[in-house]
């Protein structure tokens, strides 16, 4: 399984968004709320099994992958409304 974000613009509404790095699942899933203490590792383990790839970035180390950071371009000028398309191209 291969993500390939590299490369790829971003446009939500009307901000254009370029890719910066793949990011992995934070382990805030594992956290009781009411306790504040973990429980158990799902599901990281999960997400693991099916969503760590053989070329992920070492720097990620076992985090499976969930996301991308992306910044805006031309100074993030324009306006994301509720309900916006998002659209992913070369």
């Amino acid at each position: 399984m291969q993500d390939k974000w590299t490369g790829k613009r971003i446009k939500v509404g009307e901000v254009e968004f370029r890719f910066l790095k793949c990011c992995g699942r934070c382990p805030i899933t594992t956290v009781n709320p009411a306790t504040g203490e973990i429980e158990g590792d799902e599901p990281l383990a999960t997400l693991r099994r099916i969503r760590l790839p053989e070329d992920r970035d070492p720097r990620q180390g076992i985090a499976s992958l969930f996301g991308v950071h992306v910044t805006p371009d031309k100074d993030g000028v324009g306006v994301i409304k509720l309900g916006d398309s998002v659209m992913v191209s070369l």
